[in-house]
């Protein structure tokens, strides 16, 4: 497909490119399938916590913090309640210069991203960036938006995929989901995915099991298990995040590849225990018969005789009842209509004291 570019103003500037099937980046490792198919509910409610952790430089001072919740939406509609908020945000200060994240990713039990919203506001001295990206779900593929804001000057670009060109896409959102599922279900194999570079541009991702380890934290020394994940983008240099995870999906330590900050834990976290519920036990209802029940027996034929007596004597005491039923039997031998219902609504319109038309003139009296 082509693409279409067109300015709007000296100081905002908007495209728009469209990224049809042909564009795919990547075909897809059968194993990683196999993993996302194999996930469940219960695996997902197991990686349903919040991580807090504090950005570090190189000499170990604290310069900022990071903190990722993962929890079930509880925001949406009805049909929302199967779908998983992924919230991560980091905040830091390196000499004059100021940085904060945010992210806002909406995610099924596949994996699949809904919705996602980044934001990245970098102010210095003399400059203010801000970048924002939001992605959604459409019926036949993905739309997104990309726009850069510096000192009053906007660039904004529109971006439209195809359901096969992002075929298997991991948002940022999903990815960390995915990271925690992968510790706790010990996913070690090398794999790819498809995502979006900064750009905004389908690129490779890959993960890299990097084995397990031994870091400290406070006093204490804590196994984890590492994974990097790489943005191989097709109009820049790759990006690199690793990230070190306990055995129950809390993270302990991550790092871009290149940069001064390193996000690590200051303590312990305390581990994740998933709420465990009994399974309701079935409980047989024992086999009853009333009839074999003297007293019930005797009570239901003595209620049985009662009842009919009523019958019989609200019968005898309004026998036009009788003469009424009588003609409606004879007219409907006679008529003998296919619609049995429909015949008697009409029969009986005869006798409403609002006078209801019917369609029936028909005299069963001689």
């Amino acid at each position: 497909m082509t693409s279409a570019y067109g300015a709007l103003t000296n100081e905002t500037q908007s495209y728009v490119r469209y990224f049809s099937d042909a564009e795919r980046v990547v075909v897809l490792n059968e194993t990683y399938v196999s993993f996302l198919k194999s996930i469940t509910t219960e695996d997902i409610k197991g990686v349903l916590f919040a991580d807090h952790l504090c950005c570090f430089t190189s000499s170990d001072e604290i310069v900022g913090s990071y903190e990722c919740i993962a929890e079930r939406d509880t925001h949406g509609l009805t049909r929302n309640q199967g779908l998983i908020r992924i919230t991560a945000s980091t905040n830091g200060k390196i000499d004059s210069t100021q940085f904060a994240t945010t992210l806002d990713s909406l995610v099924n039990f596949n994996l699949e991203t809904i919705s996602q919203t980044y934001v990245e506001k970098t102010t210095s001295v003399d400059n203010v960036s801000t970048r924002t990206v939001s992605i959604n779900r459409t019926i036949d593929g993905y739309e997104a938006s990309r726009e850069v804001v510096e000192n009053n000057k906007a660039t904004f670009e529109k971006f439209y995929y195809t359901e096969k060109c992002l075929d298997g896409f991991l948002s940022e959102g999903a990815s960390l989901l995915l990271q925690r599922l992968m510790v706790k279900r010990g996913l070690k194999i090398y794999f790819e995915s498809v995502g979006l570079d900064s750009e905004c541009h389908p690129c490779m991702i890959s993960y890299i099991y990097l084995s397990d380890r031994t870091l400290p934290v406070g006093k204490q020394e804590v196994r984890v298990n590492g994974y990097e994940r790489t943005v191989h983008s097709t109009v820049g240099l790759p990006w690199s995040w690793q990230a070190y995870f306990m055995a129950d999906g809390h993270l302990i330590l991550r790092l871009q590849v290149g940069s001064p900050i390193v996000i690590k834990v200051q303590e312990v976290p305390e581990r994740f225990v998933q709420d465990q519920f009994l399974e309701q036990p079935e409980i047989p209802r024992p086999e009853f018969n009333w009839r074999d029940d003297m007293e019930l027996y005797s009570r239901f034929l003595s209620q049985k005789d009662a009842i009919k007596a009523d019958y019989l004597l609200y019968l005898r005491n309004h026998p036009v009842v009788k003469e009424m039923l009588s003609d409606f039997l004879q007219a409907l031998l006679m008529h003998k209509p296919d619609n049995t219902i429909e015949f008697a609504v009409e029969f009986f319109k005869g006798f409403s004291s609002y006078g209801l038309p019917t369609k029936l003139h028909v005299s069963t009296h001689n």
